[in-house]
């Protein structure tokens, strides 16, 4: 399983976005991509058991940070980066949550 992305609605209701696999955070972590470009995906580097919450502020800034270092990342990932992309640009999206098992 992934890391999984819930946005709130103006209401406080949760609702599942998507999900970052297990697959592409090892290619950022452990494989691909050097720590200095790490960003703001460095709050989601452990894996289990973290509760990430980002503002609209740091929702641009880890799409940013997901464009950086998407030379690093083999083609297979490219699809999964540029969906979590476009999901997350939706300025609805006030803040999220990332969270792991």
């Amino acid at each position: 399983m992934g890391l999984d992305i819930y946005f709130y609605d103006k209401d406080n209701k949760e609702y599942f976005l998507a999900e970052i696999s297990k697959k592409l955070h090892n290619q950022i972590f452990y494989k691909n991509v050097s720590s200095e470009q790490w960003g703001i995906l460095s709050k989601i580097k452990h894996y289990y058991g973290i509760e990430v919450n980002l503002n609209r502020d740091q929702i641009i800034e880890f799409i940013e940070r997901l464009e950086a270092i998407k030379s690093n990342i083999p083609d297979e990932f490219t699809n999964e980066i540029d969906e979590l992309k476009s999901i997350l640009s939706n300025k609805e999206y006030r803040y999220i949550t990332i969270a792991g098992d």
